[in-house]
């Protein structure tokens, strides 16, 4: 068997759950021929003849369980190959650990290094479509380095993946997706449409060199098309251009912010964490603080609550009070934090906090009574204590602010 005895090698292919999505296949049809053969001979009455493909297997599997998944695999012939990879398909099937799952990779990557054609083959025939996914992923990543192209194609048979394909496939996108960017934003896109769909729970941002005069706003618009928000905030891509947003920033920062304005402002959800970072690099972190907090203050209200809704703005609330300290004048901090806390009314014990750059608790007091809609009044009602307020005063708070909001 090919066991946990067996040393995890640091190679190709680094497993997502494996033990979650490799359960028992619905379909026993799935595991046919030599892997059937080798998982009834496993299982068989002592004495019972075990077939040749099911011998072949527990031959090369019992040399690994003391050589080692990747000495071994050099030395197996092409033709043993198919009854090897099926004979430990069927031992481990239902119950693989990502070592096993890891070393099953290996020994797939080496079919393909010796014989595509018929590791190709065998991987397009599987009718489990979690065995179709291993086999391709691990044939796509032989190819990767020496015929990125052809990797991709491999790569892009497979409408979903649940398995996380790590450094086997990055270098091979990040290839990809920087020759695309020379050839303009339609190539970027095509190669974005056709990776697949992301079933793990990661996605790699791809570094891309962009060409001078390249079209962000026509990339941006293609990837939110092309993967329903995934491109720009979401998961739904295992690899996807890295922050197209900051990339933009670094040529043109009016015009990234403005997009992001815009686009959340008809209900479109944009990372817009991206554009800071990259400015930071380039500007510095006062210098962004001072950039970021004029921009915000010189927003409308709906356009505050727009980019506070739909965007990624509120989940640092430690650089968004950077933000607002910065802003040019106390009545537009004033505005925006209202905005803010009516915004995460939800999780008051948090979005309370940027009241404690107002020094008067006056002032703190009058925000706090704009709220309406506020549900659990506890966090309120500590911090309205803390500001040593008188028992009746703080129950008039919570009485006006727990009033519904109006339409």
């Amino acid at each position: 068997m090919l066991g946990n005895r067996v040393v995890l090698i640091s190679t190709v292919f680094v497993a997502g759950a494996a033990a979650g999505w490799l359960a028992k296949p619905d379909a026993p049809a799935a595991v046919s021929g030599p892997a059937r053969v080798a998982e009834r001979d496993r299982t068989a009455r002592p004495g019972r003849e075990a077939s040749p493909q099911a011998k072949v297997a527990r031959m090369w599997m019992d040399r690994i369980e003391t050589g080692g998944v990747r000495e071994v695999a050099k030395d197996v012939p092409p033709g043993d190959f198919k009854a090897l990879v099926e004979g430990v398909i069927a031992t481990v099937w239902g119950g693989m650990s990502d070592k096993q799952l890891e070393q099953l990779m290996v020994l797939i990557a080496d079919w393909a290094g010796k014989d595509l054609d018929g590791a190709l083959a065998w991987a397009r025939s599987l009718e489990n479509p979690k065995q179709r996914e291993v086999g391709l992923i691990g044939i796509a990543a032989k190819l990767a380095k020496d015929d990125p192209k052809a990797a991709f194609e491999i790569y892009a048979e497979l409408e979903e993946v649940s398995t996380n394909a790590g450094n086997s496939l990055s270098e091979m996108m990040r290839k990809l997706y920087n020759d695309a960017a020379k050839q303009g934003v339609e190539a970027v896109l095509d190669l974005a449409r056709r990776t697949p769909q992301n079933r793990t729970n990661i996605s790699e941002g791809i570094g891309i060199e962009y060409p001078p005069d390249f079209d962000f706003r026509a990339l941006i618009d293609g990837l939110i098309k092309t993967t329903e928000l995934g491109g720009i905030s979401e998961l739904l891509k295992p690899f996807a251009p890295n922050h197209p947003f900051g990339s933009w920033a670094d040529r043109d920062a009016d015009a990234a912010f403005e997009y992001i304005v815009d686009g959340t402002a008809q209900g479109q959800f944009l990372r817009w964490s991206d554009i800071p970072y990259e400015l930071g690099k380039k500007w510095g972190t006062m210098e962004v603080d001072r950039w970021m907090g004029a921009k915000l203050a010189a927003l409308s209200p709906a356009e505050q609550k727009a980019l506070l809704s739909k965007s990624d703005l509120t989940h640092s609330p430690g650089t968004l009070r950077k933000y607002i300290t910065n802003m040019p004048t106390e009545e537009a901090a004033a505005e925006f934090r209202f905005q803010y806390m009516d915004r995460t009314k939800e999780f008051l014990q948090v979005s309370l906090e940027v009241l404690n750059d107002v020094p008067e608790v006056q002032d703190r007091v009058v925000a706090i009574e704009r709220l309406r809609g506020v549900t659990d009044d506890r966090p309120l009602r500590h911090y309205l204590s803390n500001l040593n307020l008188a028992a009746d005063r703080i129950d008039q708070i919570v009485r006006t602010v727990s009033q519904p909001v109006k339409e």
